[in-house]
């Protein structure tokens, strides 16, 4: 599959995935159905305790452990080891927790809890697919500032999202750094351009890579380029335009950075980790800083990476 086929399928099993998740559970009740079953009550049955207190614990936060099934169906159609999987679930709610303070601390947080579910279930997707804690931020501060949709927390919510979705898709194709998805993400969010024109950029980018630039320096182009054209930019409050003023406010916002499903945590042998849309982030892939990012300035919270010997 070319890039150009590999992004845009990518982006289509995103854009379906997000809309798709639609919670069933209420309380530990999807854990419980799925430890009924006889197989995994004899390979995992020393798990369901902990497990157990993961979903109560999703439940108090007015989450469903809907989470956590397809972890755990993955884990156990691989038949994985019962520590493995275990670890691999530690890791996703280091993540839920990581998301759901940093929603919680912009008030982005929905109120009614079918959203909230797709809200985490989206940023977690993200997450396991190459997107850092710092980007995450980064792009729900860029989108809160925008002038009209200020306040509107769906909206500010969508071109977060879909923007992240994009550099997503840019990260798998091109392994972008941590600098270059920071570019991306705010040069998308702050543009004029609607967000169903967002992976518009994606041809760009493989143009100017075509014309032998760098990937680093094609996400870049793509800044200089609108600033040449005199491209009209989205208006945010107390923030200069220029991308010198943006460098800073990304700086000023920086925390532990969270690592994604494309090499970051420890590397080990035995992973079994899917890689690619939907790719389940390993243990040892929990919140963790993606390409050396700094440590947090206290603004931001931060969770303890968890670590283990094999990924799932």
């Amino acid at each position: 599959m070319g890039k150009r086929q590999f992004f845009k399928t990518f982006l289509v099993l995103a854009a379906i995935f997000f809309t798709a998740f639609t919670p069933t559970s209420l309380g530990a009740q999807s854990v419980e159905r799925w430890f009924a079953k006889p197989t995994i009550s004899e390979s995992y049955g020393n798990l369901k305790l902990e497990l157990l207190a993961a979903a109560n614990e999703l439940e108090q936060l007015s989450l469903s452990d809907d989470l956590l099934i397809s972890r755990l169906e993955e884990g156990a159609g691989k038949n994985v080891s019962a520590p493995v999987l275990l670890a691999a679930i530690n890791a996703d709610m280091d993540y839920i927790r990581m998301i759901v303070q940093n929603l919680a601390a912009r008030n982005l947080f929905p109120s009614k809890r079918k959203d909230a579910l797709k809200t985490v279930q989206n940023s977690l997707l993200l997450l396991r697919t190459g997107i850092g804690q710092i980007e995450l931020e980064t792009a729900l501060d860029l989108a809160s500032s925008i002038e009209g949709i200020k306040g509107k927390q769906s909206s500010i919510l969508s071109r977060a999202f879909t923007a992240l979705g994009v550099t997503a898709s840019a990260q798998a194709v091109y392994g972008l750094s941590e600098k270059s998805r920071l570019e991306l993400v705010g040069y998308l969010i702050t543009s004029e351009m609607a967000e169903r024109k967002f992976d518009s950029v994606m041809n760009q980018i493989a143009e100017n890579i075509k014309q032998g630039e760098s990937a680093e320096a094609a996400v870049a182009s793509l800044e200089h380029r609108g600033n040449e054209e005199g491209e009209p930019r989205k208006s945010t409050s107390g923030r200069e335009k220029s991308k010198g003023s943006e460098n800073s406010a990304v700086k000023g916002n920086s925390g532990p950075g969270t690592g994604g499903g494309s090499g970051d945590g420890p590397s080990n042998s035995g992973q079994v980790a899917g890689s690619g849309p939907g790719a389940e982030a390993g243990p040892g892939q929990g919140p963790a800083s993606n390409q050396g990012d700094s440590s947090s300035d206290g603004t931001s919270p931060g969770v303890k990476p968890t670590t283990s010997k094999k990924r799932l």
